[in-house]
């Protein structure tokens, strides 16, 4: 619901969008498939992207999300489950899924291209500052990112993460702003930046 609320403080910003980049490796935006999909439609109904590129290792040894094996249940892979969730946007020609690594996938997008961003991609210290240092590259100036599990320790999986101090530093290092910081029941939270080189 928060994360909901988040894109609706976008709405006016949300008739430019050209592009808009959902960059994650198997771990999603939530923890909830339902709310993953929910979160997805959302953008497509209040920032109406041109495109949307989903971009995922898309793993077939993931199963589902988190506690549930929705892929496996429906016998599915992870790629074919994400393609038929948006299989209308898909053949409207508004949305397009990319396989690989984030940082492999953005390498192929001109510079300067992405509205918006939203970064859930590896979550250590060297995989959050490699996928910004690309970002920085294909996100125009003045453009959007959302960064998921702002948090520093993972207190479920008893990890540390690395987002924390790489937006961060890329804070000082630019003249980006804060625009939101999104809050979560379980504290990882989302925090929104508008880029400025």
């Amino acid at each position: 619901q928060n994360q909901r609320k988040c894109i609706k403080k976008h709405e006016g910003f949300g008739r430019q969008i050209r592009g808009i980049e959902e960059i994650a490796h198997w771990f999603d935006c939530s923890r909830n498939w339902g709310c993953l999909w929910r979160f997805f439609k959302k953008i497509f109904e209040v920032m109406q992207p041109e495109k949307f590129y989903g971009i995922d290792i898309f793993s077939e040894s993931v199963k589902g999300f988190w506690n549930d094996d929705i892929f496996e249940k429906q016998g599915m892979t992870h790629l074919q489950w994400y393609k038929n969730r948006f299989r209308n946007e898909i053949e409207e020609g508004k949305f397009e899924v990319k396989q690989g690594l984030s940082w492999d996938v953005l390498a192929e997008f001109p510079d300067n291209y992405f509205d918006y961003a939203y970064l859930d991609a590896g979550h250590s210290y060297e995989n959050v500052a490699r996928d910004v240092a690309i970002l920085r590259q294909k996100i125009k100036e003045g453009g959007i990112i959302q960064f998921n599990d702002y948090i520093r320790y993972d207190y479920m999986a008893h990890m540390f993460y690395g987002i924390v101090p790489v937006v961060n530093e890329l804070i000082e290092k630019s003249n980006s702003e804060v625009l939101y910081y999104c809050l979560s029941e379980n504290g990882f939270d989302d925090i929104v930046l508008r880029y400025q080189k």
